[in-house]
């Protein structure tokens, strides 16, 4: 053997042997075999990933709710009902003093959840510059005075002091009514308001309501 031959077989024998890459998808048994190149990898797109593609795709399909039918007739019965557990009731001057100053009564909202229960000590008649208005002057529903009495204190004294009388009652003003007007409650009448026009309370004292006849009832 010469020396160059022998030379070149100890370099060929010194030659890294090739690096030979493995590559498994998890779905699949079936490796993928090749040989490393520089900068590169070898890939290969076996039929499961694409079938797992093609299944997340239809993953994110939209999807029409489902939405079941309520007659209008329930619906109107559901509403009535939620109206009925939120309002809030009051039958005296006291109570219906607290509840504004609780709450934001210059939204409609919450006027609609007040229900004002009360006795009616006298109606008068009032002119302004928008016409005649009727006042209904109300007080506790359950005032243990006979009605008498209380009618002949406050109604006598209003012309007097009716700054001071007006603390002590509850003033519903109607518009375009009087007092003898069709719709307006009797002396001693118990009377139902829903739902006020406009509630305040006059000089931080006295509780003031503005009403339609339509939201207001009475028995006697």
């Amino acid at each position: 053997m010469t020396p160059s031959a022998s030379k070149k077989r100890y370099a060929s024998r010194a030659d890294p042997p090739s690096k030979r890459l493995c590559y498994s998808h998890p779905d699949s048994s079936n490796e993928v075999v090749g040989s490393e190149i520089p900068g590169t990898i070898k890939t290969e797109t076996t039929a499961a990933s694409a079938k797992g593609n093609e299944e997340s795709d239809a993953a994110v399909e939209p999807r029409t709710a489902v939405v079941s039918y309520v007659p209008p007739l329930e619906r109107l019965q559901h509403l009535c009902a939620q109206q009925t557990a939120e309002q809030e009731t009051v039958n005296t001057v006291e109570g219906l003093l607290r509840f504004i100053e609780a709450n934001d009564v210059i939204h409609s909202a919450v006027r609609a959840r007040l229900r004002v229960i009360a006795k009616v000590v006298w109606a008068s008649t009032h002119v302004v510059k928008t016409g005649e208005i009727a006042r209904i002057h109300i007080v506790d529903e359950k005032a243990p005075e006979t009605f008498d009495v209380m009618q002949r204190a406050f109604r006598d004294d209003y012309s007097r002091d009716y700054l001071a009388v007006d603390q002590l009652l509850i003033t519903a003003t109607v518009f375009g009514c009087t007092g003898d007007s069709p719709g307006i409650p009797p002396d001693g009448a118990i009377v139902t308001i829903n739902n006020p026009s406009k509630v305040n309370l006059l000089m931080d004292k006295s509780c003031q309501l503005t009403i339609r006849l339509a939201n207001l009832t009475f028995e006697q």
